[in-house]
C-alpha cells in the first residue's frame, strides 16, 4: 500500500486546525468569564494558555467582536493584542499532545454533537445509566448533585435532586441486574430520553450541558493519551475514531478491545484482522459505524 504526502498541505492543515481550536477555547472562555479581564484574573486561563495563543492572526479581535460585540481596542485586551511574538513562542512551546488533543477536539465536536442532541432533563441511556446533556454520565451521586439543577428558573434544593436521583436509581438499579455470568447486560433500555422529560422537574442549562460535555471529551483525551503512548502520531482518522469510541461505549482497553488493539499495533488497517473490521459497535447506530470505517478509509499516510 502507498500513501500519497504533501508536507506543505499538512502545514497548512495543521495551522487550520490549531487556529479553529484556538477559536473555539476563546469563545468558551468568554462566555464562561464575561470579558479579557475576567478571563485574565482566572487560573484556567494560565492553565489552557488559548487565549494568549488565539491573539494571533487577528483571532482574539475577531472572536471578541463576535461573542461581546466589543473590539481589543475597547478593552483591557489591548496589551494583549501587542504581544504577538511573545504568543507565538508560547504556542511552539506547547507540548505535543496538547496541540494534538485541542485539535481533536475541536474536529470532534461536531460529530459528536451530531450524534447526540443536548437534553436539558435527566433520562436513562441503553446501558441503563442516569444521563444527561450531551451523553454526560450522572449515574452516581456525586456526579448528580453537583450539576447546577434548576426547577422553573430557580436552583433545585439538595431535597429536590436528592428525590430526582432516588426515582431514577430504583429504575437504573433494577435494570442493571438483568446479566449474564460475565457480567454483561441480557436487556438494553429501549426508551427514548423524550420518554423521561416530564419524569422529573430538573433542568440543567444549555451553558452547562455543553461545559460538561466539553470536560467530558477533555478526559476522554487524556484517557486516549495515556491507554496508547503513540497516540500523537496516530493519523487524525484513528484518532477520530478512538475517540468516538471512547465518548459513546467506554474504554478502548485491550480486555474490550483486542483485536482493534491487535490491528493498531500492527498498523493493519484492512480486512477481516484489520482497524477497519475492528470498530464496528453493536450498540451504536449504523450511521456511527459507516462514518467510522469512512474515517478509516480516508487514512491516506501512517508511518
Amino acid at each position: 500500500m502507498s500513501f500519497s504526502y504533501n508536507f506543505e498541505d499538512d502545514i497548512l492543515e495543521h495551522q487550520r486546525l490549531v487556529d479553529a481550536d484556538n477559536e473555539l477555547e476563546l469563545k468558551r472562555l468568554l462566555r464562561k468569564y464575561g470579558s479579557l479581564e475576567g478571563i485574565e484574573k482566572n487560573a484556567d486561563i494560565r492553565d489552557s494558555m488559548a487565549y494568549m495563543m488565539a491573539n494571533q492572526n487577528g483571532l482574539a479581535q475577531k472572536v471578541l467582536t463576535q461573542e461581546t460585540g466589543n473590539s481589543l481596542l475597547s478593552s483591557q485586551g489591548t496589551q494583549y493584542a501587542k504581544n504577538d511574538k511573545a504568543n507565538y513562542a508560547n504556542d511552539a512551546n506547547l507540548p505535543a499532545y496538547v496541540k494534538t488533543g485541542n485539535a481533536l477536539i475541536d474536529r470532534m465536536i461536531p460529530v459528536l454533537v451530531d450524534d447526540e442532541k443536548p437534553i436539558y432533563h435527566i433520562y436513562i441511556d441503553k446501558t441503563w445509566n442516569k444521563t444527561t446533556g450531551i451523553g454526560a454520565n450522572i449515574d452516581k451521586w456525586e456526579q448528580f448533585r453537583k450539576l447546577n439543577w434548576q426547577v422553573d428558573g430557580r436552583a433545585a434544593t439538595e431535597e429536590e435532586k436528592r428525590a430526582a436521583f432516588n426515582s431514577f436509581d430504583a429504575e437504573t438499579s433494577e435494570g442493571k441486574k438483568n446479566v449474564d455470568k460475565d457480567g454483561n447486560l441480557l436487556k438494553k433500555n429501549n426508551m427514548k430520553a423524550s420518554f423521561y422529560a416530564d419524569k422529573s422537574p430538573l433542568r440543567i442549562s444549555d451553558e452547562e450541558a455543553w461545559e460538561i460535555f466539553l470536560q467530558h471529551i477533555k478526559e476522554d483525551v487524556a484517557y486516549l493519551h495515556r491507554e496508547f503512548p503513540e497516540f500523537d502520531s496516530f493519523p487524525p482518522e484513528l484518532q477520530n475514531v478512538l475517540l468516538n469510541i471512547k465518548f459513546n461505549t467506554g474504554n478502548v482497553s485491550q480486555k474490550k478491545w483486542p483485536k482493534l488493539r491487535k490491528a493498531i499495533a500492527e498498523k493493519n488497517l484492512y480486512g477481516k484482522d484489520g482497524i477497519i473490521y475492528n470498530v464496528n459497535r453493536e450498540d451504536v447506530s449504523l450511521k456511527r459505524n459507516d462514518w467510522a470505517k469512512q474515517q478509516i478509509q480516508n487514512i491516506k499516510h501512517w508511518y
